[in-house]
């Protein structure tokens, strides 16, 4: 592993992060240099590398998450401004662990679920997964449901996101809240979205 990958990931130690009641170990800290979208080439191993090739950057946003996934305590995802289009064939970034993404505030990132003519969801928490996100914008994403996030097992924290023109066929375009979710939103307007018969911002089956 080289230094500039090897620098990607920042140990904390014992410091710790309150996640809802729970006080949970702080993890490591990747930060996203990347605006191509790829996965890890080797998940697990404490480097956020996708291999890029053709440009200085190796860390992309899908990479950092894979890597978070399968780290202990909760890691955290620096983003910086710019539109990170997903593949549609790598399709949405999945949550499965505790995660924290976090957007510059001063111009947030957009994640956007269109390339091309093809378009996916653009987050799923599931699994027990824990995520929190600050200052992204989530655009452009489509599924059956739950088109921008969805929610089905484990809780999403969204601080100052903006959520527009996503859909679904079912419902949930912005959001999907599943039975066994739990959504909490701050500051976070939602509008533009479509979700074919219910709800096209919100389709709460959850917790909100």
């Amino acid at each position: 592993m080289n230094a500039s990958v090897r620098a990607q990931a920042r140990h904390h130690g014992l410091d710790t992060f309150l996640l809802g009641l729970a006080i949970v170990p702080l993890g490591f800290t990747f930060q996203v240099d990347s605006l191509t979208d790829a996965p890890d080439v080797n998940p697990g191993d404490q480097a956020c590398d996708a291999g890029v090739t053709g440009g200085a950057g190796r860390c992309t946003l899908r990479a950092a998450v894979m890597e978070s996934n399968v780290a202990s305590g909760i890691d955290t995802i620096e983003v910086p401004s710019g539109i990170y289009n997903l593949d549609p064939n790598l399709g949405p970034l999945i949550i499965t662990s505790e995660v924290k993404i976090q957007g510059a505030a001063a111009s947030r990132p957009i994640l956007d679920g269109m390339n091309g003519t093809l378009r996916t969801r653009l987050i799923h928490v599931s699994g027990g997964g824990y995520l929190v996100a600050n200052h992204l914008i989530i655009q452009n994403g489509f599924s059956q449901v739950g088109g921008g996030i969805a929610v089905d097992e484990g809780t999403a924290e969204l601080n100052d996101l903006m959520i527009r023109d996503n859909g679904s066929f079912t419902g949930g375009g912005g959001v999907i809240i599943s039975s066994k979710g739990t959504v909490k939103m701050w500051r976070s307007p939602i509008f533009h979205n479509r979700g074919g018969a219910f709800g096209g911002g919100i389709l709460n089956q959850g917790t909100l």
